[in-house]
């Protein structure tokens, strides 16, 4: 969404930069969520 936005604004490094980083929080949140399906619950 917020890459979207900067692109519409023209902002090309920006919005290629926070894509780099929504992919790598998006990752962490897939390999978090495997950890908590694979844990027991508490």
């Amino acid at each position: 969404m917020v890459a979207e936005l900067t692109i519409d604004n023209g902002i090309v490094k920006p919005s290629s930069y926070l894509c780099s980083i929504a992919k790598g929080i998006i990752a962490i949140r897939r390999d978090l969520s495997e950890i908590i399906i694979q844990a027991p619950v508490l």
